[in-house]
């Protein structure tokens, strides 16, 4: 009993003997040589006979083999046309989505050789998935096709990547200009922490804005970098911090002594 992949096409030189000038039938006894180009049938059985070089007799008895032939299905997916955020680490062959496990990816719909599930992803590209049998060590005659989709969103721009603010004003991350919404701040170029809008500006600390796809909620891959300058006026002082005056004298504001 001889198992054969479907993906492999098998034929009937295919089937393991131990002998050679073998001539091979579909019958017990009798019957018409079959070519040794004939393609296997799953579940079908074949009789094989020993032709002696010499005498040029065959075999009394015929050697019967039973074939199976494994066809592993095609994997499934949720969705064919599947999409990623650049700014998401770079998206890898691995965050394919398939229901299935012990997929084997491909560039192509047919023969090829198998991906690093470590490779990076390409925008526009079609990656061929196969389940591969472990135990008969045969993979899907026909493969998923999932088509890539990657999303850069712009960097947000700026008027000015330095920006000052009076520290009385107690400025916080809204308040720097960028000229687009749906902005988002970090304390870092890449990684970092999300700063809430009410987080408060410090002098001469760079912040750095991504820009968020409404469509899609990628992020840019490139952050916008605004430093902040704060601004701190001296108290103003005077020679008296209590001052009398005259009421006929109708004093004024600027009759206080600073």
């Amino acid at each position: 009993a001889q198992t054969f992949c479907w993906l492999e096409n098998p034929i009937l030189e295919n089937i393991q003997v131990n002998e050679t000038n073998i001539i091979w039938y579909d019958q017990l006894v009798a019957g018409t040589p079959l070519p040794v180009t004939t393609a296997l049938q799953d579940g079908n059985t074949y009789y094989a006979a020993l032709v002696d070089e010499i005498t040029l007799c065959e075999s009394q008895e015929r050697l019967a083999i039973f074939v199976t032939i494994t066809n592993i299905p095609t994997p499934t997916t949720v969705n064919t046309q599947q999409s990623f955020c650049l700014n998401n680490g770079n998206p890898t062959i691995a965050q394919l989505q398939v229901n299935e496990t012990d997929i084997v990816w491909y560039s192509q719909a047919t023969g090829g050789v198998a991906l690093a599930t470590t490779e990076n992803l390409v925008d526009g590209t079609t990656y061929y998935a196969a389940i591969a049998d472990n135990v008969s060590g045969c993979e899907s005659s026909v493969r998923l096709a999932i088509t890539v989709h990657i999303t850069d969103t712009p960097t947000p721009t700026t008027n000015s990547a330095m920006q000052s603010f009076c520290l009385s004003q107690n400025p916080v991350i809204t308040d720097i200009q960028v000229n687009e919404s749906n902005v988002v701040w970090y304390d870092a170029a890449s990684g970092g922490t999300v700063l809430e809008n009410t987080h408060p500006l410090t002098n001469g600390t760079t912040y750095y804005a991504t820009l968020i796809d409404t469509a899609t909620a990628c992020e840019s891959s490139v952050r916008l970098a605004v430093t902040v300058n704060l601004t701190n006026v001296d108290t103003p002082s005077t020679n008296a911090t209590a001052q009398t005056f005259c009421w006929l004298e109708n004093p004024i504001l600027e009759n206080i002594q600073v």
